[in-house]
C-alpha cells in the first residue's frame, strides 16, 4: 500500500489521553490504506516510513475532519443534581449535542447547563441541527462559534464537540481524532491556532480536506 506523510506546522490530535488540544509542532501524519499509521513530530519519523510520499502544508494546521452529528440535547432537570443523576444513570453521554442554531433561531433564553455537564464529566457534542423550521444553520464552524458565544463553551470544547464527541455520538469509534489506527479523515486549515476555528464568522479557512487518506 502507498504510504503518505502529511506534514504541517501544527497537528491538533485531540487524542483522548493528550492534554489540551494534543498539539504536535512540526508534525507528520503517516497514512496507509486510508488509516493513520503513525503520528508525531516529523523529525521523529521512524525509518520504516522514510519512503513515504511527503505532502507539506507549511505553516498550516491539521485537525481531525469536522463531523456534524445533528443530534438533539436530552431533557434533564436544569440543576446540578439533575445532571448528576442523569449522568449516573448514563442518560447523558456524548450522543447529546449542543444545538446553538436552534437556540438562536427560536430566541431561547435558557442555555444548556454547560457548567454542570463539565462538573459531571458529560461529553458535549456540537451540531448544526440543520432543518428548515428551527435551525436553518448549515455551517458547523458557525455552530462552534455560537457554542462558545451563546453557551460558554471553550474553543477546545467546541472543536472536540465537532470531532471526537460528534463521532462517538454517531457510534463512529474509528474517527474524530488523529491517532494511529484511526480513519484518516483530516482537515487542513489556513490558521495559526485551532482556537481560530471558533472565532471568525462567515469565513471558512479550510485549505484542503483529506478523506479516507486521500485528498
Amino acid at each position: 500500500m502507498t504510504l503518505t506523510a502529511y506534514q504541517a506546522d501544527t497537528l491538533v490530535t485531540l487524542a483522548g489521553s493528550a492534554p489540551g488540544y494534543g498539539l504536535v509542532r512540526q508534525g507528520a501524519v503517516v497514512v496507509e490504506g486510508g488509516e493513520i499509521a503513525w503520528v508525531g513530530a516529523a523529525a521523529d519519523l521512524p525509518a520504516g516510513y522514510g519512503a513515504a510520499r511527503r505532502v507539506h502544508f507549511g505553516d498550516r494546521v491539521i485537525t481531525p475532519g469536522l463531523i456534524d452529528c445533528h443530534t438533539h440535547i436530552v431533557f434533564v432537570r436544569r440543576s446540578d443534581a439533575g445532571v448528576r443523576d442523569a449522568a449516573q444513570r448514563r442518560r447523558l453521554r456524548s450522543d447529546r449535542a449542543r444545538l446553538p442554531g436552534a437556540f438562536y433561531t427560536l430566541g431561547a433564553t435558557r442555555p444548556p447547563p454547560v457548567e454542570y455537564f463539565r462538573r459531571h464529566g458529560v461529553a458535549m457534542a456540537v451540531a448544526t441541527d440543520c432543518n428548515p423550521g428551527s435551525s436553518p444553520l448549515t455551517s458547523i464552524l458557525l455552530a462552534m462559534n455560537m457554542g462558545c458565544t451563546l453557551f460558554g463553551l471553550t474553543p477546545r470544547e467546541a472543536l472536540t464537540g465537532a470531532t471526537r464527541h460528534a463521532a462517538r455520538a454517531l457510534g463512529l469509534s474509528d474517527r474524530g481524532e488523529i491517532a494511529a489506527g484511526k480513519r484518516a479523515d483530516l482537515a487542513v486549515w489556513d490558521i495559526g491556532h485551532p482556537s481560530e476555528l471558533s472565532y471568525r464568522i462567515g469565513f471558512n479557512p479550510l485549505h484542503r480536506r483529506i478523506f479516507g487518506g486521500a485528498m
